[in-house]
């Protein structure tokens, strides 16, 4: 194993890893080059994108109602999202996810291509708003948003200089035990 002086690890590249960096890394070394070492981004991006990011910002929104509710001691039981949705906060859930679609419409670097628009977008976003309150899962949040960056050690148990950066959508506490969610569109 390679030994770094903490002068070495000062001028690495990168202060630490994510997932999508990792898997950049394995499938297009090139492109991680551009991306995480010179930082070079291709700013514009499709529907899909703006959807997930809108649809990530309305769950947001959604959870931290349930987390005010869980304050004023409010019972979190199955029925809560649906509860919190059906209550008139869809509207404001959905409110959020479509100014997150109005804010990467402005910025100029979404394409839709010939078939899509921002209003197809936030139709895409608002049935799946509507599954997942039709389908709510028993969470409490702990945590939402959570950024964690932690050490990596190689096989042989040796601390690698380069930290993996992680950030979990949602942390909860289900029937005493601990859920990591990731939310996909």
């Amino acid at each position: 194993m390679i030994k770094f002086t903490p002068e070495q690890i000062k001028k690495f590249p990168v202060a630490h890893l994510s997932h999508s960096a990792i898997r950049c890394y394995m499938t297009n070394r090139q492109l991680f080059y551009k991306r995480f070492i010179r930082l070079e981004f291709d700013d514009s991006s499709g529907p899909s994108l703006i959807e997930g990011k809108a649809y990530h910002k309305a769950l947001e929104y959604l959870y931290n109602l349930i987390k005010g509710a869980k304050k004023e001691n409010f019972p979190v039981e199955s029925a809560v999202v649906s509860t919190l949705m059906d209550e008139g906060n869809f509207s404001d859930i959905l409110k959020i996810a479509e100014a997150e679609i109005i804010k990467q419409v402005e910025s100029g670097t979404v394409d839709f291509g010939k078939t899509g628009s921002p209003a197809k977008s936030l139709k895409v976003v608002e049935q799946s708003l509507n599954w997942y309150a039709n389908e709510a899962p028993d969470y409490y949040p702990m945590y939402i948003e959570a950024k964690v960056k932690v050490d990596c050690f190689d096989l042989e148990g040796e601390l690698l200089p380069v930290a993996i950066k992680i950030v979990y959508d949602l942390v909860c506490d289900a029937d005493g035990e601990i859920d990591i969610v990731d939310h996909k569109l």
